[in-house]
């Protein structure tokens, strides 16, 4: 049951933002041809949630044909580079179609942070799925650190009241991710996943080293920034995920099935989410931010328990392995299912603005300008 601190906070909702990427001073030319194709009566959260169509598409793809299908037939890297490129510009083109038809408020900045906090863990996991030589430990790692990351910065937005893109941000993140999947069918599959002479380590796993060396890194200085506020909640998102980590990387050890392996991390990313979407209701509805996830305890605590088990021979079955995983998986979806619900519900029930709401008067107006 939800309990709420403020729950007026939706009436009194602002949004700030300072944007100093790089890549968004190239962008901005692109997006203002590309929003001349906007259709005027559309609504804003629809937009946002048919581009995330784009990045689903392109980690389903790469899950299931990346490592199997891609070395030979690299351009579905190239396929998967246009999906995201289309995600990525409808992603910004959202907010410039809510301020055109004047709904910009809560409700669209739950939904578009949201789907992007899946989106925080779906580009690397991508590439974990293409690539089998990243390794059990550095794949929960990296998946592990970009949820933690994005909580970071939403905490700092909670605290502040302002969104902050830094010259590196995740629009260059993104902007690397299409750029690398690009160069697969120009350079090759190999050149990715062979090792480095000297080196012994394939270029596809020393960019990802720095991509987790890079997450560390913000949320060093974030938590800096911010004077360590919110720790605590900090540790629950730990505590119940860290055990989901070990129990990816302890059945790798214990010669599971390599989907094993991605099952575990896509549990961990949308755990991910659902602690990032409990924050984001904190900010824009006055949750209370939850100080025990007693599913998510108990599921962590099972995870452990496996572990242990598959570590020391005492359990082989795949299926006995992820029963507490699908634990996880079923009462994680049901979390983000009742989140964008109620979030939805409460913010019609307070503002009287629907999902797909489009004011007739601005709607009428967009009509005659066309």
């Amino acid at each position: 049951m939800d309990r709420y601190d403020d729950p007026d906070r939706v009436l009194t909702y602002s949004y700030a933002s300072v944007n100093d990427s790089i890549v968004d001073k190239v962008y901005k030319y692109w997006w203002r041809l590309a929003f001349k194709l906007v259709p005027g009566r559309i609504s804003a959260n629809l937009l946002s949630m048919l581009g995330n169509i784009g990045s689903w598409a392109a980690l389903a793809i790469l899950i299931a044909f990346g490592a199997s299908y891609g070395p030979g037939h690299p351009w579905i890297f190239a396929l998967c580079a246009f999906l995201v490129f289309a995600y990525h510009t409808i992603d910004c083109l959202d907010g410039m179609q809510a301020r055109r038809i004047g709904v910009s408020g809560p409700l669209g900045e739950f939904v578009d942070h949201w789907f992007d906090a899946m989106n925080v863990f779906f580009f690397p996991l991508s590439f974990v799925a293409a690539f089998p030589v990243v390794s059990p430990s550095l794949a929960a790692v990296l998946i592990l650190v970009s949820g933690i990351s994005d909580w970071v910065v939403l905490r700092e937005v909670v605290k502040t009241g302002k969104l902050h893109f830094g010259a590196i941000s995740s629009e260059e993140g993104i902007t690397l991710h299409m750029l690398v999947l690009v160069s697969i069918p120009v350079l090759g599959y190999d050149f990715w996943a062979s090792p480095i002479a000297g080196l012994g380590l394939a270029p596809i796993v020393v960019l990802l080293a720095l991509v987790v060396a890079g997450h560390l890194a913000s949320i060093i200085v974030t938590l800096m920034k911010i004077k360590f506020d919110g720790l605590g909640a900090l540790c629950v998102q730990l505590a119940s995920t860290a055990p989901l980590a070990v129990w990816t990387v302890a059945g790798q050890v214990a010669g599971q099935p390599r989907w094993i392996m991605t099952f575990g991390l896509l549990c961990i990313g949308f755990v991910g989410t659902r602690h990032v979407g409990d924050l984001l209701r904190v900010r824009l509805v006055g949750l209370r931010y939850p100080s025990l996830y007693a599913d998510l305890a108990a599921g962590s605590a099972a995870a452990l328990v496996a572990s242990w088990l598959v570590a020391t021979g005492r359990v082989t079955a795949t299926w006995i392995y992820a029963a507490p995983m699908a634990y996880v998986a079923a009462t994680t979806l049901a979390a983000l299912c009742g989140q964008f619900y109620r979030t939805v519900a409460l913010v019609r029930r307070r503002l009287g603005t629907g999902l797909f709401h489009v004011p007739e008067r601005q709607s009428g107006l967009q009509d005659r300008g066309r």
